[in-house]
């Protein structure tokens, strides 16, 4: 992995005869994001790319299954509960975590890509911010 933009952009290395790959991060500008620098741009949540980890997790378990395997799993969904929670509670918002084992496949609000918005066609973007 290389660090292009620090927190935004990152080169992912292939293995084998793969090409690297790309992976680039939504980046708001503003005084809820310190630290930001340059252009805004759209891109990835963080918990987009954990859906995408489950969903290969739970590939590779149905090949092989192991405890390894599970407890990575359980790790991995974990992770996007907290992930959601933290967005939830800096919007303003709560979430219902009452069946987070299913979250990576529920759909996403189209606005701000976060599980269970409550928000719905009542979000304000904020100047600067593409989420």
């Amino acid at each position: 992995m290389k660090i292009l933009d620090p927190g935004h952009e990152y080169l992912a290395e292939g293995v084998g005869a793969a090409q690297s790959q790309r992976i680039i991060f939504v980046k708001n500008r503003g005084e809820k994001y310190p630290g930001n620098k340059g252009a805004p741009h759209g891109g990835l949540l963080s918990q987009e790319l954990m859906r995408i980890l489950i969903n290969r997790t739970e590939y590779l378990n149905r090949q092989a299954s192991c405890a390894e395997t599970e407890h990575a799993l359980a790790a991995l969904r974990q992770a996007l509960a907290w992930f959601e929670t933290r967005a939830a509670r800096c919007r303003g918002d709560h979430i219902d975590l009452a069946h987070a084992e299913i979250l990576e496949r529920e759909p996403v609000c189209p606005i701000c890509g976060h599980n269970r918005c409550t928000r719905g066609p009542h979000h304000e973007r904020l100047p600067g911010t593409y989420r």
